[in-house]
């Protein structure tokens, strides 16, 4: 009896990508995360050029205030 090849499981894959392939799927999820929230009116907060900013979800970027002053 002839044996059928073994599916990867997603570990296996997962360790079997590059460092570019991981980057680009992580941003892909990121992208859709971000997309979500805001789908579901939920603003989020990231760094834009080392400051910290809220998204709306309606796209518009306002500064967060410097709460460490």
């Amino acid at each position: 009896m002839e044996e059928q090849p073994q599916e990867l499981s997603s570990i296996d894959s997962f360790f079997d990508m590059t460092d570019e392939a991981i980057s680009a799927l992580a941003k892909e999820a990121t992208r859709t995360a971000v997309k979500n929230l805001h789908d579901q009116g939920i603003s989020t907060y990231g760094m834009n050029d080392g400051i910290m900013c809220e998204t709306k979800p309606n796209g518009e970027k306002v500064k967060t205030p410097d709460v460490s002053t």
